[in-house]
């Protein structure tokens, strides 16, 4: 299905009936069941950053050429922007704290964690991450925050149970540019994609340790340039899917065992992926999909991009990992344009 130009990120509204997509200059709702786009609203100069409130009412998404976040209203219905608050140096990823009060913001110039004051965007307290942070993902309890920090390949931890002084906690070391970042559903292990080194960690957090590490080269690279992007975990904590932007492909890893089970092909330049609660479908935002058309009047490129939904082998078939995906029901394209 088409989406705006360039999507970064998805985000799932809490009773998963909704599924956000920002894009370079939009936030939109989409009907996960269709691909469908039910709603959009103009967000010129977004990036990466897209966050939903607990009660599913607001969607805040960083304009950062601009410095700034945006609140969107969300009624079901319609997105409507309801407020800008000043960030500072080029908001990348954000997350809200469980009870709607926080909004962590990652700003990439500077390199600092800084909390906001969800409703009015009062700075309330901010801390150091170093260079070039991409993007924060919060505990489950919403104590501690987890920053991918690209220029030091680092992970790094800190206490955010105060949000008027977040303290850094300690550091993972990662391999080279660490970017996206998932947690397990117990939040014992918590996985980050090394961008410029075709990898996966996957770090204990308890312990703030690296326990493995997942080369994702395809079999006969001479060098690296796969650039995984994004990450999914299935249901079960078995799984994890990978967007590998410049193999124009899903990577699907056991975690169990480390193995590669195999890849999914898809449009051009995948950039985000997510996964249904059931873990039966995986979507793919494609951020050049397929090209660009006649530049016409303007010599803007403006690529089509794309989303793709992909309908997985049924959960039982993902239980024996040596046998990877199942022969009788591999995966199958939903849609795509």
């Amino acid at each position: 299905m088409p989406v705006d130009h360039f999507p970064f990120s998805f985000a799932w509204s809490p009773d998963r009936r909704t599924l956000f997509v920002s894009s370079e200059g939009s936030v939109s709702a989409v009907d996960p069941d269709t691909g469908a786009t039910l709603a959009s609203a103009p967000v010129p100069n977004a990036f990466l950053g897209l966050a939903v409130s607990p009660d599913g009412t607001r969607i805040y998404a960083s304009r950062s050429g601009e410095k700034r976040v945006v609140a969107l209203a969300w009624d079901g219905a319609a997105l409507t922007e309801v407020a800008s608050f000043a960030a500072g140096g080029y908001p990348a990823g954000l997350a809200v704290s469980p009870d709607g009060t926080v909004l962590w913001i990652v700003l990439q110039m500077g390199g600092s964690l800084v909390a906001l004051d969800a409703a009015s965007g009062e700075r309330l307290g901010a801390a150091d991450t170093g260079g070039n942070p991409y993007t924060v993902l919060l505990s489950n309890d919403g104590r501690q925050a987890y920053v991918s920090v690209e220029r030091e390949a680092k992970v790094r931890f800190f206490d955010v149970s105060d949000p008027r002084a977040p303290r850094r906690l300690g550091d993972v070391g990662v391999q080279k540019n660490p970017e996206a970042l998932v947690l397990s559903a117990d939040g014992a292990r918590l996985v980050v994609a090394n961008s410029d080194e075709d990898s996966v960690s996957v770090i204990d957090v308890a312990k703030r340790k690296v326990t493995s590490t997942v080369d994702l080269r395809p079999a006969g690279a001479l060098g690296y340039g796969s650039a995984p992007n994004s990450l999914a975990l299935s249901p079960d904590g078995r799984r994890l899917f990978v967007a590998q932007a410049a193999d124009n492909a899903v990577r699907v890893i056991d975690l169990t065992s480390g193995a590669l089970v195999g890849a999914i092909p898809t449009a051009w330049y995948p950039t985000a992926v997510t996964l249904s609660a059931d873990g039966q479908r995986l979507y793919v935002a494609n951020a050049k999909g397929v090209g660009s058309g006649p530049n016409g009047p303007s010599v803007t490129l403006h690529n089509d991009s794309s989303l793709e939904l992909v309908e997985l082998p049924p959960i039982r078939s993902w239980r024996r990992p040596s046998r990877g995906w199942s022969t009788t029901t591999p995966a199958r394209l939903v849609s795509s344009t």
